[in-house]
């Protein structure tokens, strides 16, 4: 039984045109992925440099505050 090539052509498009489509499909997941990770790490240093700044604002008082302590110690 002799296959018609027109048939065998067909089948094998339709078989490259499933697989483009999970393969589109595939890539449209990753950039999903993609982007949400993206966007996890930028909130990830945005946390990190607030924590930084409350960091050096309490260092900032601490000096502030014993430098007025000095300064009003040593003028009384």
């Amino acid at each position: 039984m002799p296959v018609d090539f027109d048939d065998l052509t067909n089948r094998i498009l339709d078989k490259m045109d499933e697989m483009e489509k999970k393969i589109d499909n595939l890539c449209s997941r990753m950039t999903k992925v993609e982007i949400n990770l993206d966007n996890h790490f930028k909130e990830l240093d945005q946390k990190k440099e607030a924590n930084e700044k409350k960091f050096y604002y309490i260092i900032a008082i601490m000096g502030v505050s014993f430098t007025i302590y000095e300064v009003v110690k040593g003028l009384l």
